[in-house]
């Protein structure tokens, strides 16, 4: 299967060049609370990246600390248990680059998250619209939105670079489910990298 990774919030926007940035902290503890977690992990998770961050020019010898790149590498985020991760994992990503929502294939949470001012009720009335008829493009979509400034084009769109793509790989009795990323870039794919999941 194929799957639109950025229609998830995308956790690398948690810190930048090791300084957390407050706008995607509250995004995240946002859609925590939406999905009945604690807001709390939004801001350890931002620690945690931004430490990262920090020490990744650390000298040999010195230990260096884990980067995530993979939803599953969350749980080294203090307090992340498998459950919470279960009830994350469709809605989060790590992407290597700051990237918009895409407002046809987000789920209702995600965009009440990357809206401060959006109800997921309202959130929920979009998807509904949307089902309809997807967003033509920006201007489409802040036209349905309920009484809300316009949204900032770096943080949503209607398009998408980045996929998850699933499988099964098997060689005679043995077989691996697979997860790749996929960035797209015009006319040419890249897989950036592939898990056993």
């Amino acid at each position: 299967s194929i799957q639109d990774a950025q229609a998830r919030l995308n956790l690398s926007m948690l810190a930048s060049r090791g300084e957390l940035n407050s706008a995607e902290v509250a995004a995240f503890e946002k859609l925590l609370t939406s999905l009945r977690q604690d807001p709390g992990l939004a801001r350890a998770t931002a620690q945690l990246i931004a430490q990262s961050q920090r020490h990744g020019d650390a000298g040999s010898g010195a230990p260096r600390l884990i980067s995530l790149v993979q939803v599953d590498d969350l749980l080294a985020v203090p307090g992340c248990t498998p459950a919470v991760l279960a009830a994350l994992r469709n809605d989060v990503v790590f992407l290597p680059r700051a990237t918009p929502v895409n407002v046809n294939t987000a789920s209702a949470e995600v965009l009440a998250a990357r809206l401060p001012r959006l109800s997921l009720a309202d959130a929920n009335t979009l998807i509904a619209q949307r089902r309809r008829a997807s967003f033509r493009d920006l201007a489409d979509f802040t036209a349905r939105l309920p009484g809300q400034p316009e949204p900032d084009p770096m943080l949503l769109s209607v398009t998408t670079s980045y996929f998850l793509v699933n499988g099964r790989v098997a060689i005679r009795q043995a077989a691996l489910q697979v997860q790749g990323l996929v960035e797209r870039s015009g006319p040419s794919s890249h897989l950036l990298w592939m898990a056993q999941t």
